[in-house]
C-alpha cells in the first residue's frame, strides 16, 4: 500500500518538560522525538508548511498522495513504513502526471526521493523535500 501514512491519525506533540534542559519549551527548537517515525512526521508536517493546522482526513487522496491544502500551497506524501519500499520508491515523472489539475499553488511533495529533473519540478510548481535518512531505521 503506496499510502500507508494516510491510515495513521495525526496527533499533536506534547513536549515532556521533565526531559527538557530548558525551561522555555518550544516545538519550534531542535527536537529528540521518541517514538513511531510516522506519527512524528505527520505530527511535525503542518508546523513545517508554516501553518500548525490539523489535516482534514476527509480531503486526503491515498491515490495521488495528497494529504492537505494550505493557503499557499499543496501538500503531498508518499510513505510506507517499509525499508523495502522506501528503497523502491521515488516521486517520479509518473507521479508529477498523476498529480491532481494545477490550481495556481505551490506544491510540496515529501518522498523518499525524486527521479524528476528540477526544470519539470520547476514547471509544476513542485519544491520536493527528501523524507528524513532516519525513517530507514524502522522496528
Amino acid at each position: 500500500m503506496q499510502n500507508h501514512h494516510l491510515a495513521v491519525k495525526y496527533h499533536q506533540l506534547v513536549p515532556n518538560k521533565k526531559l527538557s534542559l530548558t525551561d522555555k519549551i518550544s516545538l519550534h527548537d531542535n527536537l529528540i522525538i521518541q517514538g513511531d517515525n510516522l506519527k512524528a512526521l505527520k505530527a511535525l508536517l503542518p508546523t513545517y508548511t508554516a501553518t500548525g493546522e490539523e489535516f482534514n482526513e476527509k480531503k486526503i487522496n491515498e491515490k495521488t498522495g495528497f494529504i492537505r491544502e494550505t493557503k499557499n500551497c499543496e501538500v503531498y506524501m508518499f510513505y510506507k513504513p517499509d525499508v523495502e519500499w522506501l528503497k523502491r520508491n521515488a516521486h517520479t515523472l509518473d507521479a508529477v502526471k498523476a498529480m491532481p489539475k494545477f490550481k495556481g499553488k505551490q506544491r510540496l511533495v515529501f518522498a523518499p526521493a525524486k527521479y524528476v529533473d528540477d526544470y519539470t519540478c520547476l514547471e509544476n510548481r513542485i519544491d520536493f523535500c527528501q523524507l528524513p535518512y532516519e525513517i530507514y531505521r524502522i522496528q
